[in-house]
C-alpha cells in the first residue's frame, strides 16, 4: 500500500476530512465510506485525490440525510440498528406517530408565533404572571427607546421613558433632559412614583414643580410628602410609633402644615394622570407591541399623594373645627370644614384613582357630619337639616362607590380574561408534557425496564397526542386573545381621558385575578397549611381503613 506524502497539502486534507467522515458516517452503509477511504492510498496526484474526496463527502451527506429522514420516519424512541427488534414481553411500546409527524405539528406551532398577535399575547400573560413587574427584556426596550429619544431630542419620548424607567439615576437625568428641551413637561417631576428605598425629590425640583402649576393642591400635596416620608423612617428606625405619635409630630411641624393648608384651598386637584395617559397612548400607537408589562408598570407607578397624610391632616382640621367652635368661633369652625367639604369635592371629581375618590369621599363625610352637628349646636336648624340630607347622600355614595367593582365590563370581561388564562396554562402544561415525554422516549435511561409497563403506555400515548395537542391549544390561546388585543387598540385610539386610563387599569387589573389566586395557592404559608392538611388527612382516612378492616376481620373459630 502506497504511503501518503506528508509534505502534500491535498493528500492531507483529503484524508483527514474522509477520516472525519467515516467517524459520523451512518452503519448501514459504512462499508462505502470505508471503501472510499481505502481507494484514497491508491491515488497518487494530489488533485485528484482531492476530487476522491469530494465525491466522498458528497456521497456521506447523501447517507446522512437517508439516515436521518428513515429517522424521522420511525416513533419517538426507535433505533435504527441492523440488530433484529426484540419480539415479545421484551419489545418496549413505542408511539405509533413517526417522529416527522412531531416535527410537522411543532413546526406549525412556531409558525403561529409569527403572527401579529402572538408576541403580545405572551408577553401579556409573562405581564401578568409578573404582577406587570418589567424584567431584562422590558428593561432593554425602554433603554433602546431612552437611548433613541436621547439622540433625536424627542422630549415626548425621554418623558415617556423617565416616568416608566426603573432606574431612578437614569430617569431623572432623562426627565431632566425632557424638561429643558420642553418645559411643558415639568410636570413629570411630580408623576414618578418613588418608593421608600429611593431618594426623594430634592427641593429645587419640587421648587420647580410648584413654580409651574401653583394652583394645583397635587404639588402641595408632594411637598407635604416630602416632608412627612422622612419623618415617618426616623421614627421607624427606633421602633413602630403609635397612630397618635405621627398625628402629634406632623400636627407641630409647621412646614407639613402650611403645604396641607395650601392644597387645601388650591382650586385645582390634578394629578397628571391624564398627562402620563397621553405619553403611554403616543408611544403604544407607535408600537402597537409594546409589552403591557411597560404599560401596566407605567400606569401603577404613576405618584398619588399620600392617602396616609390626608387622613391625618382631615383628623387635625377636624379637631381645630371642634376647638374654634368650643372657645365661640362658630365661624371659624365653619369655615374650615367648608374648605375640607370643597376640596374633598374637586378630589372626588378630578382624581385618577379609585383610592384617591375613596379618601376623598370620606374626607367629605367626616366634614359634613361636623358641619351638621356645628349647625345643631348653634340652633341654625334649617341648615343642620340639609346638612344631614347631604350626609345621607355621601353615605349612599360611598356604599355605591365601595361596591364598584375595579375591573372594566365585570361579567363579559371577566370570562374572557379566564378564558385567556386558561387557555395559556393548558398550553404550558402541555409544552411540558411534549418536551417531557420525547426526552424520555429519546434518552431511555436503562433502569428504566423494557418490558411492557404503565410507564411505556403513558409516554408512548403523550407523545402521539401531545404535539397535536400543543398546536391546537396554541391556537386557542391566539383566539382567546383577540377580545383582548381589540381593548387594547381600542384604548390606543379612543383618546386620552380619565375614563380610558380607568378602563385599561381595570382591564390590566381583571387580567390578574386567575395569577393572583393561583399566586396565594402557591404562598409558602398557604400552601405548607394545604400540605399538612393534607397528609394529616391522609393519615386519618388510612388509621380508620385499617381500624374497620381490624374490627370487621372474620374471627377463627375454636
Amino acid at each position: 500500500m502506497m504511503t501518503l506524502p506528508q509534505q502534500a497539502m491535498p493528500f492531507r486534507l483529503a484524508h483527514s476530512s474522509l477520516q472525519l467522515a467515516l467517524r459520523f458516517w451512518p452503519e448501514e452503509s459504512r462499508d462505502w465510506g470505508n471503501a472510499l477511504a481505502a481507494e484514497l492510498h491508491e491515488i497518487e496526484k494530489p488533485f485528484e485525490a482531492l476530487r476522491w474526496a469530494i465525491g466522498g463527502l458528497m456521497l456521506f451527506s447523501r447517507a446522512s440525510a437517508s439516515h436521518f429522514l428513515t429517522w424521522l420516519k420511525l416513533p419517538a424512541g426507535a433505533r435504527l440498528s441492523t440488530t433484529p427488534p426484540l419480539l415479545g414481553n421484551d419489545a418496549p411500546i413505542l408511539p405509533k406517530r413517526s417522529r416527522l409527524f412531531t416535527v410537522a405539528m411543532l413546526a406549525a406551532t412556531a409558525l403561529l408565533l409569527f403572527l401579529p398577535h402572538s408576541r403580545e399575547a405572551f408577553s401579556t400573560v409573562r405581564a401578568t404572571w409578573l404582577g406587570y413587574a418589567p424584567w431584562d427584556f422590558d428593561r432593554s426596550t425602554l433603554e433602546r427607546l431612552g437611548a433613541r429619544a436621547d439622540k433625536e431630542n424627542d422630549a415626548r419620548t425621554l418623558a415617556f421613558v423617565a416616568l416608566t424607567m426603573p432606574r431612578s439615576d437614569e430617569s431623572t437625568r432623562l426627565a431632566d433632559k425632557a424638561v429643558s428641551l420642553d418645559p411643558s413637561f415639568t410636570w413629570i417631576y411630580g408623576g414618578r412614583f418613588y418608593r421608600p428605598q429611593e431618594v426623594p425629590q430634592p427641593p429645587e425640583l419640587l421648587a420647580r414643580l410648584r413654580a409651574y402649576d401653583p394652583d394645583n393642591a397635587f404639588t402641595s400635596l408632594t411637598a407635604a410628602d416630602a416632608i412627612a416620608n422622612p419623618r415617618y423612617r426616623a421614627m421607624l428606625a427606633h421602633r413602630t410609633p403609635s397612630p397618635q405619635e405621627i398625628e402629634a409630630a406632623l400636627a407641630n411641624d409647621p412646614q407639613w402644615m402650611a403645604q396641607m393648608e395650601s392644597a387645601l384651598r388650591a382650586p385645582r386637584y390634578d394629578t397628571y394622570v391624564r398627562k402620563h395617559w397621553e405619553l403611554i397612548c403616543y408611544e403604544w400607537d407607535r408600537d402597537p407591541s409594546l409589552s403591557p408589562a411597560i404599560v401596566g408598570y407605567g400606569l401603577w407607578s404613576h405618584r398619588i399623594p399620600d392617602l396616609q397624610n390626608l387622613r391625618i391632616f382631615t383628623k387635625i382640621e377636624v379637631q381645630h373645627a371642634r376647638q374654634a367652635l368650643s372657645e365661640g368661633h362658630p365661624e371659624q369652625a365653619g369655615n374650615i370644614l367648608q374648605e375640607m367639604d370643597g376640596f374633598a369635592g374637586r378630589m372626588v371629581e378630578q382624581a385618577g384613582s379609585n383610592f384617591e375618590r375613596q379618601v376623598a369621599i370620606d374626607m367629605s363625610r367626616q366634614a359634613t357630619q361636623e358641619l351638621r352637628n356645628l349647625y345643631s349646636a348653634t340652633g341654625r336648624a334649617s341648615e343642620a337639616s340639609k346638612a344631614s340630607a347631604q350626609l345621607q347622600e355621601i353615605e349612599n355614595r360611598q356604599q355605591a362607590f365601595n361596591s364598584l367593582s375595579y375591573m372594566v365590563e365585570p361579567d363579559s370581561f371577566r370570562w374572557k380574561a379566564i378564558l385567556f388564562q386558561t387557555s395559556a396554562i393548558l398550553l404550558f402544561v402541555c409544552g411540558v408534557l411534549v418536551a417531557l415525554s420525547f426526552l424520555l422516549l429519546e434518552l431511555r435511561p436503562h433502569s428504566f425496564p423494557r418490558r411492557r409497563a404503565f410507564w411505556q403506555r403513558i409516554l408512548s400515548r403523550t407523545a402521539d397526542y401531545a404535539p397535536a395537542s400543543f398546536l391546537v391549544l396554541n391556537f386557542a390561546f391566539l383566539v382567546t386573545f383577540l377580545p383582548i388585543a381589540h381593548l387594547f387598540a381600542r384604548y390606543r385610539s379612543t383618546g386620552v381621558s380619565i375614563e380610558t386610563f380607568r378602563g385599561i387599569s381595570g382591564t390590566l387589573w381583571g387580567l390578574m385575578e386567575i395569577p393572583g389566586r393561583i399566586q396565594n395557592i402557591l404562598d409558602p404559608p398557604f400552601f405548607w397549611w394545604l400540605l399538612t392538611t393534607a397528609v394529616v388527612i391522609l393519615a386519618a382516612l388510612l388509621q380508620f381503613r385499617l381500624f374497620t378492616r381490624t374490627r370487621t376481620a372474620p374471627q377463627p373459630t375454636p
